[in-house]
């Protein structure tokens, strides 16, 4: 649809060329150029039936004949010229450019410039107390009746600096609000610092004193080990773990029974079981050899010495048990194996 709000630029009256015109009939499309929205005296017809004005004409020449529009190419020689006569311009009717205050007039343009300089009383003002824009035959009314001086011109300042005032205010707090919370995470990870410098003392002193402790363990232990291979390397020193005293007691070192007592008198020990074969003969000689029945037993029939018993086979000592009766060494006066075997009564 063609529009009926224009432009001018045709410098056929002076004083309405680039001032908007409402038309009061819609204007012709080849009068109005679809890129810049002018009215000019010519125009150009594109074969794509754009309206182009001279100047936009030319310039889409000058990019290489492209309708700024669609984008068609065009060659200039077939593009059609359209002139606008000044009667046709003239004689259109126009309303006045006050319309929007009130004024009704619609006449032809060469009418409209008179109407609008010297006959329309629709103009508007600025009141310079509340700097509203009001008609100028109701301003002595208007600031009559009253205005409100804080939409003046002198108020606006006033309200910026108030805002403005707010919006420092605002920002100083904000900045102090933040200020504050640096400092104290600044405090919070100091004490944090604090905190992992204390535990990283107490755990190098305590890794110092265990290391100390298991030092001096370990060196406790290397002396006792030392003094025992030096007590069992020692030449002439009494059997493994025992010595005889004068009056015949018989007593563990100190060193052996420390690290000895239990496994050197264990018979699953080679040097404990003599020692423990060797206590456990020196017990039965001391035991009181009876031939006497005891009481309770059945009679038994005795002939030339020997038991009317049926024989029992022979038993075996075992090889350490008989290696051992001939190695113990026998006090004066005494007699072991065979001899004290003899004596002993098995009662069956």
């Amino acid at each position: 649809m063609a529009p009926t709000c224009a432009t001018l630029s045709t410098k056929l009256l002076p004083g309405l060329d680039w001032r908007p015109l409402t038309f009061e009939d819609p204007l012709p499309s080849n009068w109005v150029c679809q890129v810049c929205g002018l009215v000019c005296k010519k125009t150009a017809v594109l074969h794509c039936s754009h309206t182009l004005c001279n100047v936009c004409f030319e310039a889409s020449v000058a990019l290489g004949g492209v309708c700024p529009v669609d984008g068609e190419v065009f060659h200039p020689d077939d593009v059609g010229k359209v002139r606008l006569r000044p009667g046709q311009l003239l004689k259109l009717r126009v309303s006045c450019w006050n319309v929007a205050h009130g004024c009704s007039f619609v006449g032809p343009v060469f009418e409209f410039l008179d109407h609008f300089e010297k006959e329309c009383v629709y103009h508007n003002v600025s009141c310079h107390r509340c700097n509203q824009d009001v008609p100028r035959r109701n301003l002595v009314q208007h600031r009559v009746s009253g205005c409100e001086p804080t939409r003046s011109a002198k108020a606006a300042p006033s309200d910026v600096t108030y805002l403005g005032g707010q919006l420092t205010e605002a920002l100083d707090k904000a900045s102090a609000e933040i200020k504050q919370s640096i400092a104290e995470l600044k405090d919070s990870y100091n004490e944090l610092q604090a905190s992992v410098n204390t535990v990283a003392d107490q755990v190098r002193r305590e890794r110092s004193e265990a290391k100390q402790v298991i030092y001096e363990a370990i060196a406790s232990h290397f002396t006792r080990l030392q003094a025992t291979h030096t007590y069992v390397n020692t030449p002439g020193r009494p059997s493994v773990n025992e010595k005889e005293s004068k009056d015949g007691d018989t007593y563990l070192c100190p060193e052996a029974q420390a690290q000895l007592q239990g496994d050197s008198v264990s018979p699953l020990n080679p040097e404990g079981r003599k020692i423990y074969d060797r206590s456990f003969l020196i017990k039965l000689q001391a035991v009181p050899m009876s031939l006497k029945k005891p009481l309770g037993l059945p009679r038994l029939n005795i002939i030339k010495g020997k038991a009317m018993l049926p024989k029992l086979p022979e038993v075996q000592r075992p090889r350490y048990l008989q290696e051992d009766l001939h190695q113990i060494d026998r006090p004066a006066g005494h007699t072991y194996g065979d001899d004290c075997l003899k004596k002993t009564v098995w009662w069956i």
